[in-house]
């Protein structure tokens, strides 16, 4: 395994996660019908700091790719809820079918 690190002025990866993009839950919370909350992405704001000298800076890098949540539109009529859950959630415009 390697020990250098990857090129970190190359932004090609955070371009391509942000294509797209379309708005951010404001707040970034998700909650249930009894209003607890069950999905907190405002707690991962803390990679929007600086890579701390107790973390690997790849996985720091990784880890504010993965952060990234909203509304995205993935091809015309087709859209993607990212960062709200593990999962991520697909849905056509104008199609009948749940997605």
């Amino acid at each position: 395994m390697s020990d250098t690190l990857p090129p970190f002025e190359d932004t090609t990866d955070f371009d391509d996660a942000d294509r797209g993009f379309l708005a951010a839950l404001v707040p970034g919370t998700v909650t249930d019908a009894a209003g607890r909350t069950v999905w907190d992405g405002d707690a991962y704001r803390f990679l929007e700091a600086d890579c701390p000298d107790t973390a690997h800076p790849s996985l720091w890098r990784q880890s504010r790719l993965c952060a990234r949540q909203g509304l995205y539109e993935v091809t015309e009529g087709i859209y993607q809820v990212r960062g709200l859950d593990l999962p991520k959630r697909r849905a056509t415009c104008g199609s009948p079918r749940p997605f």
